[in-house]
């Protein structure tokens, strides 16, 4: 074990080997696969339990204006709108991603909200100040170079308006080491974690005050080892309509992030935080 950091500090990637990892990663057939796994709407573990547990601290109204930062398939925007009448715009990189999410949009169930989605980096997107009434970053800064994670967090402070708020959704290290041996998958997955502590004081330096912080640590792993469980005792089913490689990667790589979690690696958390008025 090594001093935090040592894992990453050397896996700073450009944003097109980024886009072009998450292209690859979620593809067309892939996404098919990996909602069928994770749940509709959704491409990754614990999907739909995080959306009913931090929707409702946005405390949105009807008509709300809300941007999703790395909003995947539409799993999230779809909730917000259906359940609070929000109008939410996706932004993600992927562009089979953005497609699978227009064709679930034009599908789906909105009642008096809205959800649209268009293929662009945030750190290439362009709104006017004091947009939206809330900005959410869900299980994506975690994948920004660090360079990028500052200025994510201050764009997204102009665009809020005041008494707007920020929901960060993500993972962090638990403790002030790490494991130098996670260092080959970490460079795989592009992922650049920093601790909740860290991610903290980036939110407040953009100009945020706090308003609750959650280390979701003793959630997230019941979480995920009630899905792999289920993928588990499922196995039949799923593979009906899953390739088998997806399904054996997929459960491999929960049971991947599940060790290390146990291990206090790293965990899920969020910060829910405010633009002053």
């Amino acid at each position: 074990r090594e001093s935090k950091h040592h894992f990453v500090s050397h896996m700073m990637a450009s944003g097109r080997e980024e886009e072009e990892f998450f292209s690859e990663l979620y593809s067309e057939e892939r996404i098919a696969a990996f909602e069928k796994l994770s749940g509709e709407g959704y491409i990754g573990s614990q999907g739909q339990a995080v959306t009913e547990e931090i929707a409702p601290l946005l405390r949105l109204k009807e008509g709300d204006r809300v941007l999703d930062v790395g909003s995947g398939i539409g799993g999230f925007a779809f909730y917000l709108a259906k359940n609070f009448g929000a109008d939410v715009l996706g932004l993600d990189v992927s562009s089979d991603v953005i497609r699978a999410a227009r064709r679930r949009a034009a599908k789906a169930d909105l009642g008096k909200g809205r959800a649209t989605f268009d293929e662009i980096d945030v750190m290439k997107v362009v709104f006017s100040p004091a947009t939206f009434d809330a900005v959410v970053i869900r299980s994506a800064l975690m994948h920004f170079p660090y360079k990028n994670k500052a200025p994510t967090l201050k764009r997204a402070f102009e665009w809020l308006k005041p008494g707007g708020r920020l929901m960060l959704n993500d993972m962090c290290t638990v403790q002030d080491i790490s494991f130098p041996e996670l260092d080959e998958h970490m460079k795989k997955r592009h992922w650049y974690l920093l601790s909740l502590s860290e991610c903290q004081q980036l939110v407040e330096n953009a100009g945020f005050r706090c308003v609750e912080i959650k280390d979701r640590y003793e959630t997230y792993l019941r979480l995920i080892n009630e899905e792999i469980v289920q993928v588990e005792d499922r196995r039949e089913e799923l593979l009906r309509d899953v390739p088998k490689d997806m399904y054996e990667e997929t459960l491999v790589h929960w049971k991947w992030k599940k060790g290390w979690a146990e291990k206090k690696a790293f965990t899920e958390f969020y910060i829910l935080a405010e633009k002053p008025q």
